[in-house]
């Protein structure tokens, strides 16, 4: 039996979201007394995370949100990116207190964070880190790869990923989100949630309809 090195991460390994049912397991007990409650999950290491990353706030894992299309032809693009961060000992999710900002496909971060209710962060109110004029990091090695994800998922179009930078500076997949993807960090930063592709979109959308 191969040994399990703790803390370990445990959570549903299918329709979850907002950070609901996440257990960050430290010993044997603690594994079985989670088993007892769900019967579908998945089981991950607990990444340490960059340098690069904590500089945003050091005290939960801030991932980003990378929303990608697949369109008719099969490429993959790259809709838009937020990187969602922890508050107040929060996790990164929007819905369990965090706050998010929008990357803009400069690679550069929007001026402001927002949380749930659309309030306005022009810094992080923990770390102080100031949003406006950051480039974020290793952005073009966080799009390829999440294209590479991506390419690996059949039956679904409309993908969003939740990646992570390990502290090798190492974009990780953590999460893949079919259900429950969320228009509002790019809207929030007064931008289309299909970007470029928003006239095309558009187009598809009302051919489809038509034929119908």
């Amino acid at each position: 039996m191969q040994k399990i090195e703790f803390p370990i991460v445990i959570k549903p390994s299918k329709d979850s979201y907002g950070g609901a049912d996440i257990y960050f397991v430290k010993n044997m007990d603690s594994i079985k007394k989670v088993i007892n409650q769900h019967s579908n999950l998945v089981v991950q290491e607990k990444i340490n995370q960059s340098e690069l990353i904590n500089l945003f706030n050091p005290d939960s894992v801030n991932t980003v949100r990378v929303c990608l299309y697949k369109d008719v032809y099969g490429k993959t693009h790259v809709l838009n990116t937020s990187i969602r961060m922890g508050k107040d000992g929060s996790l990164d999710n929007e819905t369990a207190g965090g706050i998010v900002c929008n990357i803009k496909p400069t690679g550069f971060l929007n001026e402001y964070a927002v949380d749930k209710y659309g309030a306005k962060y022009l810094s992080h109110p923990n770390s102080n880190f100031i949003f406006k004029n950051k480039k974020f990091p290793l952005y073009k090695e966080l799009k390829d790869i999440s294209k590479e994800v991506v390419q690996e998922i059949v039956g679904a179009r409309l993908i969003s990923l939740d990646m992570a930078l390990d502290s090798n500076n190492s974009w990780r997949c953590i999460e893949v989100n079919l259900f429950g993807q969320t228009i509002r960090f790019a809207q929030y930063a007064g931008e289309p949630f299909f970007g470029e592709l928003t006239d095309e979109i558009r187009k598809l959308v009302s051919t489809n309809c038509n034929e119908k």
